[in-house]
C-alpha cells in the first residue's frame, strides 16, 4: 500500500498542467467512500424526465420552446441541462445540474410588469434545501415596452 510520503513524492513531481486535474481528483476523496459518479443513462432518463414534467405543468395557453442545451462529462461527473418556455407574459428557464453525485435544480423567473423588471431564481440542492431570491429593476418609462 502506497504510503503518505510517496503520494507527497508524486504529487511534487506532476507537471503543472496537471494540479488542476489533481486537485479534482484529491478533492473527490475528501469523502470516502466517494459518491458515485452518476451513470451518462441514468443522467438522460432524469433530463428526459424533468422534460416530461414540465411540459404537465405548462399552462394551457402558454408557449414552450423546450430548447436549451445539455450536457455530461463522466471524467468530471458534473453535467447540466436546461429548458425554456413562456408561461403567459412571463419566461421562464429551468436547469438540473449534477456535480460530483450532487444534484441542483434551478427555476428563474423574469417579467416585466410597468416601468420594472423582475429577475425570481429559486435553487432546490440536496437533502431539500430551498433558497429563493428576487430583484426588482426600476428601468423607468423611458425605457418603454
Amino acid at each position: 500500500m502506497p504510503t503518505r510520503h510517496e503520494l507527497h513524492a508524486l504529487v511534487d513531481t506532476l507537471p503543472d498542467e496537471a494540479m488542476e486535474a489533481a486537485h479534482r481528483i484529491l478533492s473527490r476523496l475528501q469523502a470516502w467512500p466517494s459518491p458515485p459518479a452518476p451513470d451518462v443513462h441514468e443522467m438522460r432518463k432524469r433530463v428526459e424526465l424533468r422534460r416530461r414534467e414540465m411540459r404537465q405543468g405548462q399552462k394551457p395557453g402558454t408557449i414552450a420552446g423546450f430548447g436549451g442545451t445539455g450536457g455530461y462529462d463522466p471524467a468530471k461527473g458534473s453535467g447540466a441541462s436546461s429548458f425554456h418556455y413562456w408561461d403567459g407574459d412571463t419566461f421562464v428557464q429551468a436547469t438540473l445540474r449534477c456535480h460530483q453525485g450532487h444534484e441542483l435544480k434551478i427555476v428563474e423567473r423574469i417579467r416585466i410588469e410597468g416601468p420594472r423588471l423582475f429577475y425570481k431564481h429559486e435553487v432546490l440542492g440536496p437533502g431539500g434545501t430551498r433558497e429563493e431570491r428576487e430583484v426588482i429593476f426600476d428601468f423607468g418609462e423611458s425605457h418603454g415596452q
